[in-house]
């Protein structure tokens, strides 16, 4: 496993592979990274969670993250993606958890993600819909998009 100590004795990295030593956990939260995620992130495609937030990282969300079938949690809080959030989850059956807020995103809560919140497949889905830039009506918490979120009234107990 392709992973170092960080200076809070937490691992990062590639931090988790199957039998078959293909990737299935990448934690790179709190590194300071710049950069962008590729395309090419489709090429792990056994991938069951990925952790980048708190880094400094920015663009668009590429529309191949939704080819990543087993992934279960997406961590992208705290950087500095932009522009919408593309409907490109529907086919991602294992996603329990998605974390947006602190980004720069804008435009609705794409229909995918909505889809999976109504069919109790994601449990928790954070952004930044407690003020101008998201619109979201399945979110389980919005946040303000500086340092204050709160759970949606409409969706405790889903």
């Amino acid at each position: 496993i392709l992973s170092i100590q960080s200076d809070t004795d937490r691992r990062v990295g590639v931090t988790k592979c199957n039998a078959d030593m293909e990737v299935t956990e990448i934690r790179l939260a709190d590194l300071n990274l710049v950069g962008f995620i590729p395309e090419e992130i489709k090429w792990l495609n056994s991938l069951e969670s990925l952790d980048i937030q708190n880094n400094h990282l920015a663009g668009p969300i590429p529309k191949s993250l939704g080819e990543l079938d087993e992934l279960s949690y997406l961590s992208l809080d705290g950087n500095n993606f932009s522009g919408t959030i593309p409907d490109v989850f529907g086919n991602l059956q294992h996603l329990e958890r998605v974390y947006l807020n602190f980004n720069d995103f804008n435009g609705v809560m794409p229909k995918s993600l909505c889809t999976l919140r109504d069919d109790a497949v994601l449990k928790d889905l954070w952004s930044d819909c407690g003020g101008y830039p998201i619109t979201c009506t399945c979110c389980t918490v919005c946040c303000d998009m500086v340092a204050e979120c709160n759970e949606m009234d409409s969706q405790k107990g889903n």
